[in-house]
């Protein structure tokens, strides 16, 4: 087995981090195996996100939600309006959206492109056949 310099990797920045985020997408883990991510990968875990509604369906919720706050893990929240979760936002991804003009709540949505314009009709060019040999 390799020794404690196999691998020399750089320290990594405590929680909450602002650069290195990693992510978690519950596809509706069982508790068990939540807990047992969160005890092999917890100090590596910033981020855990609910997929496709799972958090509303979940019998577990509270008992998972308590086990990230446990490890210091940021978890989906849900909305005023709707059962769909949302992903909680680091500070520094909120400044880096804010900076490309991400993040304005009052803008409307982007409007869509126009449809590409249709290419006028032209005649095919004949060609003349081949002169004889």
């Amino acid at each position: 087995m390799p020794g404690s310099d196999f691998l020399d990797l750089p320290a990594r920045v405590g929680k909450p981090r602002g650069t290195g985020i990693t992510h978690v997408l519950d596809r509706g883990f069982p508790l068990a195996q939540s807990a047992d991510l969160l005890a092999t990968g917890g100090p590596y875990v910033d981020v855990w996100k609910f997929g496709w509604g799972i958090s509303c369906l979940d019998p577990n919720l509270a008992a998972k939600l308590e086990l990230l706050a446990a490890h210091r893990v940021l978890r989906g929240q849900r909305r005023e309006r709707g059962d769909q979760p949302r992903l909680a936002v680091p500070p520094a991804a909120q400044a880096l959206a804010a900076r490309r003009g991400c993040l304005h709540p009052g803008r409307p949505p982007p409007r869509p492109s126009p449809p590409p314009r249709p290419r006028p009709w032209r005649a095919p060019r004949l060609r003349s056949p081949p002169a004889p040999r």
